[in-house]
């Protein structure tokens, strides 16, 4: 380990540990989706019960991984802010609904 550390550093070692609990949330993530696919409801309360169930494992599951959850709110925050239309965009929208007569 002390060798891995040499060679790699820290910032190396901490990267191997993110991508080893990514892997493991994935894993875990597969496993409650099979287990959930493996019961069948009798009735629409049992359901509900285990859907919600369900949704609290994997917020459990992705609390173990919160820097992915951080970096995909980055990710949308950033689409909506480059996705904003100019009115050029539009207006050239709008002209192309009108020729197809939609």
């Amino acid at each position: 380990m002390v060798a891995h550390i040499r060679e790699r550093g820290v910032a190396g070692v901490l990267d191997a540990y993110k991508r080893i609990q990514e892997d493991r949330a994935l894993q875990l993530r597969w496993l409650v989706n099979a287990a959930q696919a493996a019961r069948t409801p009798m009735d629409k309360g049992s359901s509900k019960g285990l859907r919600n169930y369900v949704r609290s494992l994997h917020r459990a599951i992705d609390g173990l991984v919160p820097w992915l959850k951080n970096a995909k709110l980055e990710r949308l925050k950033r689409l909506k802010q480059q996705g904003k239309p100019d009115a050029a965009a539009l207006e050239a929208a709008e002209q192309m609904v009108a020729k197809l007569g939609l």
